[in-house]
């Protein structure tokens, strides 16, 4: 497999950082990257190419990809009435790693998708990147096939690197005349001198 790495677009959705259960039962690090249709021909010339080596080295994979999972679907966006709408200039494209991968017959933890900032330079103790970050993805591609003519294309996460990165701050602006808490020490001094 090469490894590649996809045009810069906007993380929308999936756990960069913290693998997470899908609904499956399936846990993995996983990325949704939205792309304009311009930026995702590059993708979608990959995933052609990719198609027809698999059709060529084994006649058994689809011939059509009409019951092919592929890694791709047009992206939404809200409209003024606030429902999700087709977006006709957008595409979103799914990367995934699986946390458990089977080495000599036995499971065993995977490692994290790689973190690179916009220097190239690989960086360790990030905790989370927030949606909107504008990201390139590092990934390796391959067909599966599964019995009864199934199968698809898979974008395997390898890494990501980071040219804008936006933090998930929920900073809330205080009610007047709300509900306040009890307030609560958060001195371990002050909860020992009690003990």
């Amino acid at each position: 497999m090469t490894r590649r790495v996809s045009p810069l677009g906007k993380f929308v959705f999936g756990a960069l950082v913290q693998p997470r259960t899908n609904d499956f039962g399936k846990t993995e690090w996983s990325c949704g990257l939205q792309l304009s249709t311009e930026e995702s021909d590059q993708l979608a010339t990959v995933v052609e190419e990719v198609l027809a080596h698999k059709r060529r080295n084994d006649p058994r994979f689809p011939a059509k990809n009409d019951n092919l999972r592929m890694p791709f679907r047009q992206s939404k966006r809200k409209n003024d009435d606030g429902e999700y709408v087709v977006d006709p200039d957008s595409m979103v494209w799914v990367f995934n790693r699986n946390y458990e991968v089977k080495r000599n017959g036995e499971p065993s933890r995977n490692t994290p998708p790689l973190i690179y900032d916009s220097t190239g330079k690989i960086v360790d103790g990030l905790q989370e990147v927030g949606f909107g970050s504008m990201i390139k993805i590092v990934y390796d591609v391959y067909c599966y096939a599964q019995p009864g003519g199934h199968g698809g294309v898979k974008l395997d996460l390898i890494g990501f690197q980071i040219v804008e990165l936006k933090e998930r701050v929920a900073e809330l602006t205080p009610i007047e005349g709300g509900w306040v808490a009890e307030r609560q020490e958060d001195d371990i001094a002050s909860v020992l001198a009690s003990a």
